[in-house]
Parts: C-alpha cells; structure tokens; sequence
C-alpha cells in the first residue's frame, strides 16, 4: 500500500474520531462538544506499509468509518488489537495506540451518553454497569490522549453519578481545566462544574474570581454574581453584572439579580427602575408582584397591598400573592384577613397533604400568636405535635406562645426539658433568660445571659438584654451600672449604632451611671432612628417616656406590666 494511501485513511480515521465524539457525546448544559483537534500522531512520514499488522490496522480504519453502533465500535476495536499483536513498530505503534484509545474514547462516550444527565428514576437497571465500562474505556484512553478536555468532563460526570467518585471526579476537571485554557467556552463550562461541586460559598467566590480574570466569558461573570450575592456582597455583585448587562440590556436573569442587589442595599429607586425594565421580559403580573415586595420593603404597606389585591382578583389561585398579602395583612394587625388568605392557600394545597400544609400551619399559629389568640394558636401546634413530636420548631413556637400568655411556667418547663438535652444552645438559653427576666428573677436571668455572652462573646442580643436588666430592674442588688454600660458599648459597637432599641439601652446604661446628657443623646437617637423606620416605629412611645425620664435626670427603671 502506498503512503499516500495510508495518510489519507490515518486523516480521514482522525476526522471520524471527532465528528463520532461530537456525534455521540450528547452532553449535558454544563459539557461542550468536543473542536476538531489535530492528531497526535507527527511522524506520518515513518510509516511502513509493508510493517506487520497493517493490512489489519487498514482494515479497522475502513470499519471505523462505517461503525454506527458499539457493536460496530467493538469490531473495529478488535481488529486494532489484533493488528498491534502482529507486531507494529515505531510510528505504525504509536498510531495504532492512539486509533485504539480514539476507539474507546467513542465508544465510552456512546456508553456513557445512555446515563449521562438523566434522573435517577429514569436509569436503566444496569446502568452502574454501564457506568464502570465507559469509565473503564474513556480512562483507560486518557493514558494515550491527554488534549481532550471534552473526555475528562465526561469522567466526572460519570463519577459525579450516584455512588461515584467525587474525588476522581475533581481530579478530572482539574485536567480538564489544564488543558482548556485556550478554549474559552470549555474552560468556562468546567469552572462551572467545579464551581456546583464547591459547598464552600467563600472558595466558590474565589473560584469564579480567579476564572473572570483569565477568561471574558458571560456565564462565568453571571455565577460570580451569583456567588457574591449567596455571600451577601451586593455591592460587589453589581459591577459584573452591569458587564452582562452592557452586552445583553435585556438579560432577564441578570435583571433579576441586580434587582435583588438594589433591594438588598435599600436602594429602592433604582431597584423600581429596573422594573420598568423587565416590563418587556417578564409578564406583567410578575413585574407587579415584585413591585408590590418593594413597596413593602420601603415600608408603603398600603400601596403593596393595592397592588396585592389587584393581582389576587385576577389570579385567585397564586399562592405566592396570597402568602405575601396575609404576611403583610399581619404587620398591619388585620389578623383575620391575613388568616383568612393562609387557610385558603391551605385548601388549594389539600388538607389531606399533611407535609406542605405544615408550614402553612406553622404561619398561620405565628399570625394567630401575634393577634393574641393563643387558645386557637396552641390547639393548631398540639395537632403539629402528633405528627412532629420531635419537631424543635413547634417545641419553640410553643414556648413562645406560652410566654406571651403569660403561662411561664409552661414555657419554663418545656425550654429546660430542651436544654436538658442541648446545655450549651443559644436558642434555648435566649429564651429561657426572657422568660426569667418575664417571672422577675432578675438574678437567675442574668446568669443565663452572662452564660450566653461566655459562648458567644458577639451575641448582640444577650449584650441587650443584660445591659437592659442591670440598668433598669427594680431589684438593687441586680442592677451594675459600670457592667451594662460596658455591655452596651459593646453591642452597639457589634451594630454600627443604627439599631434603636440598643441605643436605647445604651441611653438607660448611661442614666444609671448619672450620665443624663449621655443618656438624652443616645435616647433622641434612638426616637429618630425608629421613627424612619416604619417596621419599628409603634415603640416611639415607649422610648419618648425613657427620653422624659432621662430629662428629669432620673434613670429609667422598667415595672411589671
């Protein structure tokens, strides 16, 4: 056979390698097909026709290009190891071991394709068999043909299965991330695998910004974003995505996040410009439902609920809107209103579906908790009970339900049988310091707090409350001003000094200590933060008669209610 001829089949042998892989790969969102790469193979020129083995090796290459099935693929396979037995040298060796790993390269990824991106319930019952043959070929392959990024994905899909090997699964695209750094579209796509299989938010960040600076890809800039809002990093968030949105106006994903970003950092004006936006992506309704969650953040309860009522005569079935409107209808205090939305979403979810309706069960006991119907609210968490006797939740909800009750007996028995079991849970040890502090044993409830701060010395909460209690019980023997103003500071150096109530408490600390002047700063800062705040603002009164009482230069002393 002449030279030439052998070129041309090793040519056309190669070709039909790729276009195959393309063919049968059928990857998945997250897998690229495979560039026509050029072979391995450099020394053509040494080839010997007359080499034994050949008319073998010639014979599977005309198989190969006809092969359409693994059977097909499986002839062709054993030609070639046929041919190599016979003793080919040199380069005919070299081309006959990449034919052989191009061989099961298809056929591993014709294997693979039949499981690849499927769910679980729709495998078939021999696919862990079929699993460990394509592994078998497509790794056994990568030993000859180390420039294909396209297979190494593949060997962490396969091992990313159920039951496969994550680690092996890693170090595939790790190869498959070395090879691709000049293929843009490939390397991105494996950076996103990699970035799914990272549970650590912090690294995924870090990831995705090392990946944005070695390669411009959209998709890559879009999950970065992603990952500094999953981080809470909004202003962070919003220069890549202006990047997606300067190429692409209309990215309808890409709205969405930067909308969250805006609402997130309070920046409700351009958060409302980007909703006039989706008006020519998203449906209207959709832009009004969203409009209406702004109009609740800015604190515009009445214009959310226009909106909320619009939406719910015209989709009477959307769960959404009506949860939305009863949690809204609860902040305003229309309480049976807000109950009568959650129990008809209960009744389009079915009450025979105890597992969905449970949570709304849990909302509506909350709703009732604050409209002080307790008797209707415990009977609703007895039933929980029966069916979530372990449930920490309701045990929790419970107490809360019981202390605003004033049963604090009940609520005292339930949150010591908890810490029986968990000694050292904040959760618990919050609670059962208020319902101390409810009973009058002050004493008692400053243990558990200064307990609570020896685990948690940021506990901004427990820093409050105990601060609170040594400025202003009733009980000499309790009260530290030199403690609570320490502890004061100290939480509200943990908030900024933007939270009211605890420059509240950081006012009641200094008039305890006779700082008056102190103590009427803090206390109209207080008064000013809460009146622009409209979800706080009912407690003005309460903290315009501990202002009075500062003026009169006499420190605030809390009484039983």
């Amino acid at each position: 056979m002449k030279l030439t001829t052998i070129f041309l089949k090793l040519v056309f042998s190669l070709l039909f390698f790729v276009s195959g892989l393309t063919f049968a790969m059928q990857l998945s969102d997250e897998t690229p097909e495979p560039d026509n790469t050029e072979s391995e193979i450099n020394n053509t020129e040494n080839i010997d026709a007359d080499n034994p083995g050949m008319t073998l090796i010639n014979q599977a290459i005309e198989e190969k290009l006809k092969a359409s099935n693994e059977q097909d693929l499986n002839n062709v396979l054993a030609l070639a190891q046929r041919a190599r037995k016979e003793g080919l040298q040199g380069a005919n060796l070299k081309f006959c071991d990449e034919f052989i790993a191009s061989v099961q390269i298809q056929r591993g990824i014709l294997l693979s394709s039949r499981i690849v991106s499927k769910s679980v319930e729709r495998l078939p019952e021999s696919w862990t068999v079929i699993r460990t043959r394509a592994l078998n070929d497509l790794e056994t392959a990568t030993k000859t043909i180390k420039t294909q990024p396209e297979v190494f994905i593949r060997i962490a899909q396969l091992h990313l299965m159920p039951g496969g090997d994550k680690n092996k699964a890693k170090k595939a695209l790790d190869e498959a991330e070395n090879i691709s750094k000049n293929q843009p579209d490939i390397f991105a796509q494996v950076v996103i695998i990699k970035t799914m299989l990272e549970n650590d938010p912090v690294k995924r960040e870090k990831l995705l910004a090392n990946a944005t600076k070695n390669v411009e890809d959209q998709r890559l800039i879009f999950f970065h974003a992603m990952s500094l809002i999953d981080l809470k990093k909004f202003k962070e968030a919003i220069d890549p995505l202006d990047k997606i949105l300067k190429d692409q106006p209309n990215n309808t994903q890409a709205l969405q996040l930067k909308f969250e970003a805006h609402r997130n950092l309070k920046q409700f004006e351009e958060a409302l410009e980007i909703l006039d936006k989706f008006e020519n992506t998203l449906s209207l309704d959709a832009v009004a439902l969203l409009r209406a969650k702004i109009f609740v953040d800015m604190g515009k309860k009445n214009d959310a609920i226009k909106i909320l009522d619009k939406l719910h005569e015209k989709l009477q079935d959307n769960i959404e809107v009506m949860l939305l409107r009863a949690s809204l209808l609860s902040d305003m205090k229309q309480y049976d209103k807000a109950i009568k939305d959650i129990d008809n979403v209960i009744k389009l979810v079915g009450e025979d579906k105890e597992q969905q309706i449970q949570p709304l069960k849990i909302l509506k006991v909350q709703i009732l908790n604050a409209a002080e119907k307790f008797d209707e609210a415990t009977q609703i968490l007895n039933d929980l009970e029966k069916n979530m006797p372990e449930d920490i939740g309701v045990k929790i909800l419970k107490v809360e339900i019981f202390h605003n009750n004033k049963k604090y007996k009940e609520a005292l028995e339930i949150i010591d049988s908890l810490l029986k079991d968990n000694p050292g849970n904040l959760v618990f040890l919050r609670l059962k310091g208020n319902i101390l502090l409810s009973l009058r044993r002050h004493s008692e409830a400053v243990k558990i707090f200064e307990e609570i701060i020896k685990i948690d010395p940021t506990d901004k909460t427990a820093l409050n409350n105990l601060s609170w209690v040594l400025s202003t019980s009733t009980i000499d023997m309790v009260r530290n001003g030199k403690r609570a103003l320490e502890l004061a500071k100290r939480a509200c150096e943990l908030t900024d000094y933007k939270v009211a109530y605890i420059l509240s408490t950081l006012a009641a600390a200094y008039a305890e200590n006779g700082d008056f002047k102190k103590a009427i700063e803090y206390s109209q800062k207080s008064i000013d933060l809460s009146a622009d705040d409209p979800n706080v603002n009912e407690r003005i009164e309460d903290l315009k008669k501990e202002l009075e009482t500062y003026k009169q230069n006499q420190p605030y002393r809390e009484l039983p209610k």
